[in-house]
């Protein structure tokens, strides 16, 4: 699907038009270099902004505005590759030919507000509430250790040192918050205008004259937008790790680090042999560890292309872990030598044409499918159709001997 492209001085405004839908989804992205800071300051933006606005002084009196305004849904969210970070202003909104004539520039003034004209006093932020949102970080992070899944995750993540930045533990990030100001987070705000790059999309049966009210509405010196690229990597470390938890179930993770792939095998290939290894319950590793053996209460392996990385997660009894550990390699050495049917790739790449077809009906998957066509060079959804049809055993394992095990990491249960 084809879209409009407008350059402005300071940033660029991208439409999709579809008569599919009866709303309208809308996403400011602003871009940066990817820092522990920006992390942990735009984590504290995302709770700061929602709650409070120059026009409406507290949650209550901004129900009750987009009430009035069929309710739009509007959120923040922020994602990250390994050089750049993303903070997203999104929202999805009734189209006023369903409505009423003006609900389109009322709704797209009540969204613009979160971000552009927040609760400011004193050249700061409202201290009260700031204290509010600070206090629930600081419980968010320091609760993070009673959720073993979440805990694990994060540890390995860290681990695999996937950043240009190296990511602080729990505790170091829990200083680095209480270190915080509502003055310094209004800082961090104002810095946005100046250091961040901002793409605005747009998806849904309307004209241009919807870029209008975006023009008219919108202020701030942004610099242009970097393409986002795939973390290359260039060596493993090969490093094993182990903590003890009180949950009674283990949590496994080996992380894969993709070494010199191609375009073509980050795109495609990378998600094509995860779903074979162990995407679903006729998946290698879902057959030989759960099904055959009984080894485990889950595993599944995830394709993070951004990362170049191929994470293998299973939940187990901690007297398997050595025995679950030995099966994954062994799985993965026959992918590498070819051992599995033709028929599973066939299967894989069908499942992955019906995700794509899902997606069209989908306002949401379809205006982050213009976003990383735009962002992040990825291909059209028509030219994904294409290109998967084509793909080839040959093509899995040929990826599969570029993947390279850096890290073990084990959360041992009792």
């Amino acid at each position: 699907m084809s879209y409009i492209k407008k350059t402005r001085e300071h940033y660029n405004i991208y439409l999709q038009k579809t008569s599919s839908f009866k709303t309208i989804s809308i996403s400011f992205v602003f871009q940066r270099l990817n820092t522990q800071t920006d992390k942990l300051y735009q984590a504290m933006l995302r709770k700061m902004l929602y709650l409070k606005t120059a026009k409406y002084n507290n949650l209550e009196e901004l129900t009750k505005a987009a009430a009035y305004i069929y309710n739009p849904v509007t959120f923040f969210n922020t994602k990250t590759s390994s050089k750049y970070r993303t903070f997203t202003l999104a929202a999805e909104f009734a189209n006023e030919k369903y409505t009423e004539k003006g609900m389109n520039k009322k709704n797209i003034e009540f969204i613009m507000d979160y971000f552009w004209h927040p609760y400011v006093k004193d050249n700061s932020f409202d201290e009260e509430l700031f204290k509010v949102c600070q206090k629930n970080y600081i419980e968010e992070l320091k609760s993070i250790k009673n959720y073993p899944e979440s805990y694990s995750l994060n540890e390995c993540w860290r681990l695999l040192n996937l950043y240009d930045f190296k990511d602080l533990k729990t505790e170091k990030l829990i200083e680095e918050v209480e270190k915080m100001t509502a003055k310094t987070l209004y800082e961090y705000y104002k810095s946005m205008f100046t250091e961040d790059s901002l793409d605005i999309f747009i998806l849904g049966n309307v004209n241009e004259e919807i870029i209008d009210i975006i023009d008219n509405y919108i202020y701030g010196d942004f610099k242009p937008s970097k393409m986002i690229k795939p973390k290359k990597n260039k060596e493993v470390k090969m490093q094993e790790i182990k903590e003890v938890t009180d949950s009674p179930q283990s949590k496994l993770y080996l992380g894969y680090k993709v070494i010199d792939p191609t375009t073509y095998e980050e795109k495609y290939i990378s998600l094509m042999f995860s779903m074979i290894l162990g995407g679903g319950t006729e998946s290698c590793l879902h057959q030989e560890v759960r099904e055959k053996r009984s080894l485990c209460y889950y595993i599944y392996a995830t394709s993070y292309n951004l990362f170049n990385l191929i994470l293998i997660t299973s939940g187990i009894d901690k007297s398997n872990s050595n025995e679950v550990i030995n099966i994954i390699k062994d799985e993965i050495s026959k992918i590498q030598k070819g051992l599995f049917a033709e028929s599973r790739v066939e299967e894989v790449k069908k499942l992955y044409e019906n995700i794509l077809l899902e997606a069209k009906d989908s306002p949401d998957s379809l205006i982050n499918s213009l976003i990383n066509e735009v962002m992040r060079g990825a291909d059209s959804p028509a030219e994904k159709f294409k290109i998967v049809k084509k793909i080839t055993k040959e093509d899995i394992v040929t990826f599969a001997k570029k993947i390279k095990l850096d890290t073990i990491y084990l959360l041992e249960g009792r």
